[in-house]
């Protein structure tokens, strides 16, 4: 407070009412002798009203005996006092001053010059300071996140909260007796230039390598800003472990690295496509060649330009596969030059640069299709031959047992052909032959053979056959089972019987 005009003696009433500041002048007694404009105002009296009113009229803290009592070092050494105290106003309000007091002689009489000040609007920001700071160091202990509080200039750690204590490994009080040099293990040039640039330019954001009590290395993500506290210029940095993230970040991109090795150079046709708008993403080589586009016409192309889906089936499709780990789907491509192929494409959800794709194989399976047909139509002739045969055909095990036959075996032996499976030829074969077929087994099994005999039909009458049976193979040559072709051949026996009976009765009569 500027207190130049506390000139003590009878010169300092001149002017005195004029003056802004909270100026007057009590007797020993407390009564006030002399008030500024200023002084009236702030208790909100007049200068006649208040003149004559005791110390005690407005002064909350003293009366004027302990006033007297409490300045006198003014009297007795004459020194200058500056107190606070609190004062009343005319309308009962409160408010807390300061005041400076100075002996003087008016009249011959001994008083007080003094000058009061307003500190309402300091102590109310003195206060909300506190409150701030308090709010501040409950923040700063309670925080999970670690906190360090740094000198700039040094790199002194002025303060460390709980949870830095815990990640780093030492003690509150060690870590404020350290510097962030013994912790970061960059260059220390390298440091102090960081410190200068998060001081200077305000909030900066580090990548770090901090070292932890146990030797241990982290990586740490360090945003700094200036602080002050209490007075003092600080950096304000919050410490985040950003270890691990950094290492699954690493597993990503060489996962990544990886899958585009593998994406890039593999011999299957391969896409990605986005399941949201159901455009193609990426392409392997060998989808270039397959579909015969370059690079720049197939990504982005619609993948129904290739697979036929309509723009509104595509999405559906896309979003139920999506939602599936693995798909298989079979239908029909189209090559730029207009042919269509058939497909199998295996298709799943993966992550790709942080977006979900699909992932689809492409198989060409045109050529397959087709063997597949052949192989159909084959089968389908062979079964119409089979069950068509004028013939009797019987699939036979190498131990006699049947195993399937066409209708005109069944036919011959008087049986079903759901009744045939499963009975052994010598069941059928009239006993006096069962010793000729099994001479002949051996032929068959190597070559083919052929022979006549005698089945028993289910209703027990006999009728002749001429078998000739041969080894039916796989694709690797391996035997399967006996097939045998089996010709009724009772009219011929008739005919050889009126033959032999005509020669009989020819030779008696010659």
């Amino acid at each position: 407070m500027d207190t130049s005009f506390l000139i003590p003696g009878q010169i300092a009433k001149r002017n005195l009412r004029h003056l802004d500041e909270g100026v007057h002048i009590i007797d020993l007694d407390g009564f006030l002798v002399e008030a500024s404009d200023g002084f009236c105002r702030m208790l909100g009296y007049s200068r006649e009203q208040l003149l004559g009113l005791n110390v005690a009229e407005w002064d909350v803290a003293y009366s004027s005996f302990e006033l007297y009592r409490g300045l006198a070092p003014v009297f007795e050494d004459r020194e200058e006092v500056t107190f606070e105290t609190t004062h009343r106003r005319k309308d009962g309000t409160e408010f807390e001053v300061e005041v400076v007091s100075k002996a003087l002689r008016l009249n011959g009489r001994l008083g007080l010059y003094m000058v009061a000040r307003d500190i309402t609007a300091r102590k109310e920001a003195e206060k909300e300071r506190l409150a701030r700071e308090e709010h501040f160091r409950s923040f700063f202990e309670d925080s999970g996140s670690v906190i360090l509080l740094v000198d700039p200039l040094t790199g002194e750690i002025v303060a460390a909260n709980n949870a830095a204590a815990d990640f780093y490994g030492y003690e509150k009080k060690q870590l404020t007796r350290m510097s962030i040099q013994e912790i970061n293990t960059l260059p220390p040039e390298v440091i102090r230039m960081d410190r200068e640039r998060a001081f200077h330019d305000g909030d900066r954001r580090f990548d770090f390598p901090h070292r932890l009590a146990s030797g241990e290395l982290r990586d740490v993500e360090v945003f700094s800003s200036p602080f002050i506290l209490d007075g003092r210029p600080l950096l304000f940095s919050i410490v985040h472990d950003v270890t691990e993230r950094k290492r699954s970040t690493a597993a990503l991109a060489e996962s990544e690295a990886r899958f585009r090795r593998f994406f890039e150079e593999n011999s299957l046709v391969m896409l990605l496509v986005d399941p949201a708008d159901g455009k193609i993403v990426r392409v392997n080589k060998k989808a270039l060649a397959f579909y015969g586009y370059s690079e720049e016409q197939i990504v982005g192309m619609p993948i129904g330009q290739i697979n036929g889906l309509s723009a509104a089936d595509t999405p559906l499709r896309l979003g139920e596969a999506s939602r599936r780990a693995a798909n298989v789907f079979k239908g029909s491509h189209r090559l730029a030059s207009g042919e269509h192929r058939a497909v199998e494409v295996y298709t799943s959800p993966v992550m790709v640069s942080g977006r979900t794709v699909m992932f689809s194989i492409i198989h060409d399976v045109t050529e397959r299709r087709q063997a597949e047909k052949g192989l159909r139509d084959s089968e389908e002739r062979y079964r119409a031959t089979f069950e068509q045969a004028a013939v009797g055909i019987l699939h036979t095990s190498f131990d006699g047992r049947m195993l399937r036959c066409n209708a005109r075996f069944a036919e011959i032996v008087g049986y079903e052909a759901e009744e045939i499976p499963g009975l052994s030829f010598s069941q059928i074969t009239h006993p006096e032959d069962v010793s000729t077929s099994l001479k002949m087994l051996p032929q068959a099994e190597s070559g083919r053979a052929t022979w006549e005999k005698r089945y028993i039909r289910k209703d027990g009458s006999v009728t002749w056959v001429r078998l000739t049976s041969s080894t039916q193979r796989d694709g690797d040559g391996n035997p399967v089972h006996l097939i045998t072709f089996v010709e009724d051949i009772n009219d011929l026996k008739a005919a050889e019987g009126r033959l032999e009976a005509a020669l009989t009765v020819l030779a008696k009569s010659a």
